[in-house]
């Protein structure tokens, strides 16, 4: 008996068609990432590194409004470049003129604060930063020594209800800048090689109800680092000083119940 045209076309197919399975996962060619909801899509090109992110544009016609809406999440060491300054400026107000926001991170250079501190502001108070939760002036990986060490822009305390992570590198802070702020969702906090006087160190730390996360590395303005906190839980403290200043002479744990880690390097 001869086989019809269907038994040999499942014949044929039977030892080498490769169906779908659970055991073999999803080898169909379906794209079920985008079929996740909006948000989460969202909140996952918002942890992709800069330019990642943005170019999740191009996938598919699903995707290519979805960077407008997710988080933005800006961080300069993502960049192929990252140290030249004139068309990282070009690059950051492109990406501020067309992203709505709100913002998860921004993280720039600490020299902006002294060479593009116009930029610096001008991004600062941009709506696309509206609920920023990441902030960082990051000292680049090259020979640059800052010799003024900038108050950063008044602009960024707009963000201390909504910042969670945040770091000061190369700037000063001053007292009549942070005295009187809260900072109730502030989770991590590092200062390298900043410029803060002890009052105001131990204001800012008062200040932050939630803080889990304290590092200091190099210093200027302070000798005693006094640990007050119901939050903390690691703490990482530097004692010798950048521009050789005066070091740390005094750590003192007063009340830290949840303590876990405290680490002097």
């Amino acid at each position: 008996m001869e086989d019809t045209p269907d038994t040999k076309k499942k014949r044929f197919q039977g030892p080498c068609h490769k169906e779908s399975t659970p055991k073999e996962g999803n080898e169909d060619g379906v794209d079920h990432i985008s079929g996740l909801p909006n948000d989460i899509l969202g909140d996952i090109i918002s942890l992709l590194p800069t330019m990642d992110g943005a170019c999740t544009k191009c996938l598919s016609s699903t995707w290519s409004q979805l960077w407008f809406t997710a988080p933005l999440n800006f961080d300069y060491c993502d960049l192929q470049d990252p140290n030249d300054d004139k068309d990282l400026v070009s690059l950051i107000s492109r990406i501020f003129y067309a992203h709505p926001g709100p913002a998860r991170r921004f993280c720039i250079p600490s020299h902006y604060l002294c060479t593009n501190i116009d930029n610096v502001v001008t991004w600062l108070q941009s709506p696309t930063l509206n609920g920023l939760q990441d902030l960082e002036f990051h000292i680049p990986e090259v020979d640059f020594t800052l010799s003024l060490y900038p108050p950063p822009s008044a602009s960024i305390f707009r963000f201390s209800s909504t910042l969670r992570i945040v770091s000061f590198g190369g700037c000063r802070l001053p007292d009549i800048m942070v005295n009187k702020l809260q900072f109730p969702n502030f989770q991590q906090l590092a200062l390298f090689d900043a410029i803060i006087s002890e009052e105001t160190l131990h204001a800012m730390l008062d200040s932050c109800p939630a803080l889990e996360i304290l590092l200091m590395k190099y210093h200027e303005g302070f000798c005693c680092v006094r640990i007050n906190s119901r939050s903390l839980k690691s703490v990482g403290v530097h004692t010798g000083s950048f521009q050789q200043g005066p070091i740390i002479e005094e750590l003192i744990i007063e009340d830290a119940p949840l303590l876990e880690r405290f680490i002097i390097f």
